[in-house]
């Protein structure tokens, strides 16, 4: 948001299209895969893209995913550091250990955890 925010009205402008672009195009690829009745999303991806270009698709979502997890944890260890003064590598390894345990606890605890 600080990113958007830095360029006034027109950056938050960018930020709500941004936003309500990605809700929009999630909601799409769920209804599709719901009327499909898809195991994955790579189904659906490939109902709307063909098998080629759904390859593709598929490699930049887990791309950007990836990415997104690496800013966060980033992030938790950089929190870390300013919060309790705990160095920044460890701040994220633990976010990272953490992340890693409630995960594996199944979808439903992870839900339960996050509705705390």
């Amino acid at each position: 948001m600080q990113f958007f925010i830095s360029y006034g009205w027109p950056g938050l402008a960018g930020a709500v299209i941004a936003s309500l672009l990605m809700s929009f195009l999630v909601m799409t690829l769920y209804m599709i895969g719901s009327r499909l009745k898809t195991d994955s999303h790579d189904e659906a991806i490939n109902f709307i893209c063909g098998p080629w270009l759904g390859k593709v698709m598929d490699w930049m979502i887990t791309f950007f995913l990836f990415g997104s997890v690496v800013v966060m944890l980033a992030g938790a260890g950089s929190s870390a550091h300013q919060q309790a003064g705990v160095p920044q590598a460890l701040g994220s390894a633990i976010a990272a250990v953490l992340t890693i345990i409630i995960v594996c606890l199944g979808i439903k605890r992870v839900i339960t955890l996050l509705s705390c």
